[in-house]
């Protein structure tokens, strides 16, 4: 069995979510795609991800004039930026092997089916705010219309999966909604088993070695299933320092290179990397888990810097500064270069 160390992982997980060389714009869609989508929960902190990822990206451009991304529900059906041709892959792959929606709204079949046709009735050749969609399809159903216009997507998720959603070019400050095989020009229909498989090997060789329990974590899956997807690929066992892990089959290289990075909260490569313990350091674990939101949600919630893949210390940016509270120390040329990629002029000191 062959032997990886932590820091060579980490190296591996950097180069994959090129946050150690950029990839072209041409090679933007491969990108979304190989690292299972782009978190988009906040806006801003997608945008981000993309820009550090990919050289001379406008994500606006890209996303409601050339529409070579979407953004849509994507791992754990939270919103992420999908690429184009990979949209309705993501729909079939959350749908597979859970419970059916309605059951937990308390909708039978029928009405579940109603309520979704409706929805892209009221869509068709439209562009719609959670407000006028909410009114407009729950004008007899007060229930409908609170489901519909809550932030959660109780029903907005249900209908991307069939193809009658997804969001369309902002209205100022408000998000709008359009019918994904409208905006797409089509929709396939793809095997939610076949597209669970597609995304999982994706996920193994982006933010693996892995083992069935981080995947379970990553997917919002029961254990047992985890355990199945991975026993259907073809995987090499790897000792990472100690613990057995899974690689794709011949992709057990260890990854090289150094590199400094500010990134924003939500970063997939965050939220990948698993288990967490081997980010943090007990100083900086201690001070995330106290810190805004990192007291309930850790390190994925807070603006991180990453010192060859580990977290190394927060940062803001507000005012055309970026401050940096560093949790060691860490190379000062290194956080002036990342501050101006951030359009700010670095300050060192203690996040409040």
């Amino acid at each position: 069995m062959k032997s990886l160390r932590w820091d060579e992982v980490r190296a591996r997980r950097l180069e994959r979510s090129y946050l150690v060389e950029p990839a072209p714009l041409d090679r933007l869609e491969a990108v979304a795609g190989e690292l299972c989508g782009i978190h988009a929960q906040v806006a801003s902190s997608a945008e981000l991800q993309l820009e550090t990822r990919v050289a001379g990206i406008d994500v606006r451009a890209e996303l409601w004039e050339r529409r070579s991304l979407v953004k849509s529900y994507g791992p754990r059906g939270t919103l992420h930026l999908l690429p184009r041709n990979e949209v309705s892959l993501w729909a079939a792959a959350n749908e597979w092997e859970t419970a059916p929606w309605y059951e937990r709204l308390g909708f039978t079949k029928r009405k579940a089916n109603a309520v979704l046709a409706a929805v892209g009735q009221a869509l068709d050749g439209r562009q719609l705010t959670r407000e006028e969609l909410a009114a407009e399809v729950g004008r007899a159903d007060p229930r409908v219309r609170e489901l519909l216009g809550s932030g959660w997507g109780y029903l907005l998720g249900p209908a991307a999966a069939r193809g009658l959603l997804c969001f369309g070019p902002p209205r100022g400050a408000k998000v709008t909604f359009v019918r994904a095989d409208q905006w797409l020009g089509g929709w396939e229909e793809r095997d939610p088993g076949e597209a669970i498989l597609d995304v999982v090997r994706r996920f193994v060789r982006a933010y693996g070695p892995t083992r069935h329990s981080e995947l379970a974590d990553w997917l919002a899956r029961r254990p047992p299933q985890a355990k199945r997807l991975l026993e259907a690929l073809d995987l090499q066992a790897v000792e990472v320092e100690g613990t057995t892990r899974w690689v794709l089959e011949g992709d057990s290289e260890p990854g090289e290179g150094s590199v400094l990075r500010l990134v924003p909260q939500y970063d997939v490569y965050v939220v990948g990397s698993r288990p967490r313990e081997q980010l943090m350091s007990e100083q900086a674990r201690a001070r995330v888990f106290s810190f805004r939101r990192g007291v309930y949600e850790g390190a994925v919630a807070l603006q991180v810097v990453l010192r060859d893949g580990r977290i190394a210390g927060l940062w803001e940016r507000e005012r055309g500064r970026v401050t940096v509270e560093p949790f060691e120390r860490l190379p000062k040329r290194a956080l002036e270069a990342e501050a101006q990629r951030l359009g700010g002029e670095l300050r060192l000191g203690v996040l409040e």
